[in-house]
């Protein structure tokens, strides 16, 4: 019976040997390495079994050995247009290969000297509605994040990584030092600093034991610095190398809010190629408008003007493609970047790539995790033109209105405005007179209710473009029905930039122009406006007039 139970637990060891979720060849396989990545879709959740189609979205990690920012990306979430697809492995249903040819490095076009620490990806079907992923924790190979995302370690036996500056860039004022420091894997026999300003790599700072070193570095003017350290550890060379953009900060110019503009993005009616941005920013000290428009760098000519009063900042941009879609933030004090409140269309890198093509087409691509929510905007688009029954459009009684409130996404399996506009005659046949949409404002995420508005001026994206909802309200008209937006008015919640921008010890800070710091009433939902405040009915004006007038 003993040898019985001894094959069996062999057998039982061995199935779990080969039943490996993601598999990398060969073993130990490193930056510089012809590797075959190969995903087993039996293991894991599941989703992607009998995929007769499953793309890799892939990346690398580069900032430090257990990181998670992704770098050269290799993919297009949600599109079926051949980038990342894997290949079946011959003999298996369910396992699928990528190769990385001619090596790791070249593969995702990582430049010589940055160090890559593991490979970053998603499983997914070609719309991207389903994933393979594993439950979230370290595995052998790697780990798994808690949203999902597979980190498949490299080898990195020696390596020397420069840990400061982080990121690829930063302000600082006239005479400010930047701090460059670097750490090796073990003890060095040479460790040294070299710095670039576009003359060449000239050395700074070496030392001959130990494991780390640092130097300080003083800009004179905005520069793209290169940064490289060359370490020596048992007799292996090794080098690391980044790229660093500094920008001084410079006074914030004063002046005067041009005339007709307004918080938000302004169109010029006679020239598509500018747009004016506008923040309401209080007591704040200097904002960058940052995005596609600057290949989300900070630079100096795009630093916002103040106006006299200290409240305002706007900037105009020029050589704007039209019928583009830009998506931007505004990069506030060098410690906050927000998008824009006003903004009528919000790019979401967590939530947008499971909104189908069929409902929104046309998507911009932005995901930039490291950056969070940001902003859309798009010159020279037609406005919408609304039918002529419009001007001749009556509102039923309101004493005597037959509601029925409706929820799209629990309405429809295809939470879409368009579809929605099929079953205006369903709805009418039921003898109400107005529908009440449970809140169509961006909301947190794409699956709620919608009592959790963020931005108030945009139409969640996951019921479809904002002319599709304009489209509904046509509709509904037409057939006798009112249309009530429920706006919440009451609260917003944290992905609000009005939240964030006066936030301070997990609550809305003293100076919040338009939130309460501690909640008004027994229950709390959310950050409560202080309806109190000029600006907060400023606002709640702003919000009206744009659903009442647009």
């Amino acid at each position: 019976m003993r040898h019985i139970s001894t094959i069996l637990f062999f057998f039982s060891l061995v199935v779990t040997i080969h039943a490996q979720f993601v598999t990398l060849n060969p073993t130990g396989a490193g930056s510089d390495d012809t590797a075959v990545l190969i995903f087993d879709a039996e293991q894991g959740n599941k989703e992607l079994m009998g995929a007769t189609k499953v793309y890799m979205h892939h990346g690398v990690v580069t900032d430090k050995i257990n990181g998670t920012a992704w770098k050269y990306v290799k993919g297009n979430w949600g599109k079926d247009d051949g980038i990342g697809e894997m290949t079946k492995v011959p003999g298996h249903a369910n396992k699928w290969q990528i190769t990385f040819t001619p090596n790791i490095r070249a593969y995702f076009g990582v430049p010589a000297g940055e160090n890559i620490f593991r490979i970053s990806c998603v499983f997914r079907n070609p719309d991207g509605t389903k994933k393979g992923t594993l439950n979230q924790g370290e595995y052998g190979w790697g780990s798994i994040a808690s949203n999902g995302d597979i980190y498949i370690n490299l080898n990195n036996d020696n390596y020397v990584s420069i840990t400061a500056p982080t990121g690829t860039e930063g302000l600082v004022s006239q005479g400010q030092t930047l701090q460059i420091q670097a750490d090796a894997s073990a003890n060095v026999s040479q460790m040294k600093i070299w710095v670039d300003e576009g003359s060449g790599y000239v050395e700074k700072s070496v030392v001959t034991s130990g494991k780390s070193i640092s130097y300080t570095y003083t800009p004179v003017s905005s520069i793209s610095l290169g940064i490289k350290v060359t370490a020596i550890i048992n007799g292996q060379s090794l080098e690391a190398i980044k790229k660093y953009d500094i920008v001084i900060k410079k006074p914030t110019e004063i002046a005067p809010l041009p005339v007709g503009m307004k918080s938000g993005a302004n169109y010029d009616p006679t020239d598509p190629t500018k747009v004016t941005l506008v923040l309401l920013a209080p007591e704040k000290d200097f904002i960058y408008a940052v995005g596609d428009f600057s290949e989300w760098k900070v630079k100096e000519e795009n630093q916002m003007k103040r106006t006299p009063d200290n409240k305002m900042y706007w900037l105009t941009l020029t050589g704007i493609t039209p019928q583009k879609s830009y998506v931007y933030q505004y990069w506030i004090d060098g410690k906050l970047k927000i998008a824009d409140p006003y903004t009528e269309q919000v790019a979401d890198p967590w939530n947008d790539k499971y909104i189908e093509s069929t409902v929104f087409p046309g998507l911009p691509s932005y995901t930039r995790e490291d950056l969070g929510i940001a902003s859309v905007f798009k010159t020279g688009t037609a406005k919408y033109t609304w039918a002529s029954s419009e001007a001749e459009w009556k509102k039923p009684d309101v004493n005597h209105l037959v509601i029925y409130e409706l929820h799209i996404r629990d309405f429809l399996a295809s939470h879409s405005y368009k579809d929605l506009i099929d079953t205006i005659s369903y709805l009418k046949r039921l003898g109400i007179n107005a529908i009440e949409l449970m809140p169509v404002s961006e909301f947190e995420g794409n699956d709620s209710w919608g009592y959790n508005p963020s931005f108030y001026f945009a139409a969640d994206k996951y019921y479809g473009p904002k002319d599709q909802l304009k489209k509904f309200i046509e509709t509904a008209h037409q057939n006798g029905i009112a249309v009530i937006n429920d706006l919440v008015l009451n609260h917003a919640f944290g992905q609000s930039p009005m939240v964030q921008m006066y936030f301070d010890g997990g609550k809305p800070a003293a100076n919040n122009p338009w939130f309460n710091r501690e909640y008004v009433g027994q229950y709390q939902w959310g950050y409560d406006f202080n309806h109190e405040s000029q600006y907060t009915k400023n606002f709640i004006d702003d919000v009206n007039r744009y659903w009442l007038e647009e």
